[in-house]
């Protein structure tokens, strides 16, 4: 994925509710583009360069597979329920080895608020 056209991909989401994506990078022929050695950040905000509502990170949060080039994007339910926005921007930058960073991916993230909560 290195064309200017950046794919955008709208993800929902249930607040309190554990959540988590894995992507798969692959070039014209279908095969994965390696990613070996490479970082990957994710911010969420309420618009372009807003308020900072979540950042996931290589390690916390985003887990690469160098060799299949895949990206995993996780949040745990508390994460989740610690979450209070609706509607939100996101894009993900990939930091390849050798150091070009790239916009992989962006688009809206919506949270749909919690109804049911335990009793504790």
């Amino acid at each position: 994925m290195t064309s200017q056209e950046v794919p955008v991909y709208n993800f929902k989401a249930h607040q309190g509710s554990a959540w988590g994506v894995t992507l798969a990078f692959t070039d014209a022929d279908d095969e994965p583009i390696p990613l070996t050695g490479a970082t990957a950040k994710m911010q969420i905000r309420d618009k372009p360069g807003g308020t900072l509502y979540k950042e996931l990170s290589s390690g916390s949060g985003i887990t690469i597979s160098g060799s299949a080039g895949t990206v995993a994007l996780a949040m745990t339910s508390t994460e989740m329920s610690n979450l209070s926005f609706r509607y939100a921007d996101y894009d993900l930058f990939v930091l390849t080895s050798g150091s070009v960073s790239n916009c992989q991916l962006r688009g809206s993230f919506e949270l749909y608020p919690r109804v049911t909560v335990w009793d504790t």
